[in-house]
């Protein structure tokens, strides 16, 4: 094994893992685990590159690495042979050459039919749990948690765009909802989209706790049910918000669309978000549908989405409503779905921890803040 097989292997099994580029060095000594093989052929790799190198050579080589690395390799020191600084130039090598290639989300916005299925291929008595829209109906022998969803001995991981930011760790308060929900008291149908690229063992899952807190809204359901009530409403974020909340979420603005279908009442949420704040040539935004029985005031189905734009159609996504911008869509991925009799209080639940992040939200479920507009 070549260090360039090595490194796509051991990006291959960080990706089944969970482990980001710069949690490597946490798993630096691991022997006996599915990252170990391909991480020892590269550390042996890259050290007997440096002993071929000449000072000037792993000066360069430390130039071109990241600040957090390169300002700690000892060019001279690394050229006499010294185990420690040889050891922080093979770690900044190795860590900076997987983040290069380790980019779950983009291989994400291709084709589901691009991209690997590894969860099909070591689990096909699973295939039936699979709808249409690529969902997982969490039935028997599923057991939903915050972080993952256990299969036997084995963990599945959530899509790609239940995570933070779409890159980070599972939106954990969000699943931890959606996971009561598909408990068998609440007599919900509930089905979520898995990351079918990667297969992780049970005994590598590891929990992690987010620092910040996000809360549901003090919901108001009264405008949902006012037959009056009807159209597009607009909700945008201060042009000098709290400094934190453009840290934690760049956000523009959130659309809400209420109308009638066959006799229920029908409500859709998207948010749109700064172009320049997605680098990948699209633009992602978080997409909400439900409906609610107009007659017995009740929910009884929600489901969410991603849609992503081309960064050239964004400005007309902009510049037109909900209604009409979807068409400028060029992806789509549906992420959960929730069918039943959902009481309210599940209902806000679900919706404000999906857009976790999101305080336009919260406002209107709340009807705390008065929209920007509102068009009937």
């Amino acid at each position: 094994m070549n260090l360039d097989h090595a490194l796509r292997e051991l990006a291959r099994q960080m990706m089944h893992r969970d482990v980001f580029p710069s949690c490597l060095p946490n798993h630096w000594d691991e022997t006996d685990t599915d990252l170990a093989k391909p991480l020892a052929v590269a550390k042996e790799q890259v050290a007997g590159l440096l002993r071929s190198m000449t000072e000037d050579e792993i000066r360069a080589m430390a130039a071109n690495m990241t600040w957090f690395w390169g300002h700690r390799v000892g060019p001279e020191a690394v050229h006499q042979g010294d185990p420690a600084a040889i050891d922080i130039c093979v770690k900044g090598y190795i860590v900076d050459q997987v983040r290069q290639t380790f980019d779950p989300l983009e291989d994400a916005l291709r084709p589901a039919a691009d991209q690997a299925d590894e969860v099909g291929k070591a689990f096909p008595e699973l295939s039936g749990q699979f709808d249409e829209d690529g969902l997982l109906h969490l039935g028997p022998g599923l057991e939903p948690t915050s972080g993952a969803v256990f299969y036997g001995d084995w963990a599945l991981q959530y899509s790609q765009f239940l995570r933070r930011h779409y890159t980070s760790r599972p939106n954990q308060e969000f699943l931890c909802r959606l996971s009561e929900a598909a408990d068998p008291p609440s007599r919900l149908g509930v089905r979520v989209a898995i990351d079918r690229r990667r297969v992780m063992r049970g005994e590598d899952y590891r929990m992690f706790r987010e620092a910040d807190y996000w809360y549901g809204p003090k919901f108001s359901i009264e405008k949902l049910d006012d037959p009056r009530a009807a159209g597009r409403t607009v909700h945008s974020r201060s042009p000098e918000p709290d400094p934190g909340l453009d840290l934690e979420f760049p956000l523009m603005r959130t659309e809400f669309l209420l109308y009638m279908q066959d006799g229920r009442r029908a409500i859709e949420f998207e948010e749109l978000v700064p172009e320049q704040e997605q680098p990948r040539g699209v633009v992602v935004n978080r997409y909400i549908h439900a409906l609610r029985d107009a007659e017995r005031h009740v929910f009884t189905h929600l489901d969410g989405a991603a849609r992503w734009y081309r960064k050239g159609d964004y400005p007309g996504r902009l510049d037109t409503d909900i209604a009409q911008g979807r068409r400028l869509s060029c992806g789509y991925i549906k992420l959960f779905r929730v069918d039943g009799d959902i009481p309210d209080g599940t209902w806000a639940d679900l919706v404000c921890y999906f857009y976790r992040g999101n305080e336009l939200v919260r406002e209107y479920l709340s009807g705390t803040q008065a929209p920007e507009s509102s068009s009937a």
